[in-house]
């Protein structure tokens, strides 16, 4: 394999990997909003369990850093 077939493939992988991060993170956001405010008696693990905003804010700041990562990465 060719030196610029090896990076292609690797910056195509790094790419899916940061929509797969972007869809965490909507899914995430969703659902903690619907959990906050329409129905909070949802069977999730706890560790994806929202109880207040802050709860909210902490998983999210967690996965945009790991996304700003893979960001970075692509982009170096």
């Amino acid at each position: 394999m060719s030196s610029k077939g090896a990076k292609a493939l690797t910056l195509a992988f790094i790419e899916v990997v940061d929509l797969f991060l972007l869809g965490t993170v909507l899914y995430i956001i969703a659902l903690g909003l619907y959990e906050l405010f329409i129905d909070d008696d949802l069977r999730l693990p706890e560790w994806l369990a929202v109880h207040d905003l802050d709860d909210l804010k902490n998983k999210l700041t967690g996965v945009v850093i790991v996304v700003m990562g893979v960001l970075f990465l692509g982009r170096s």
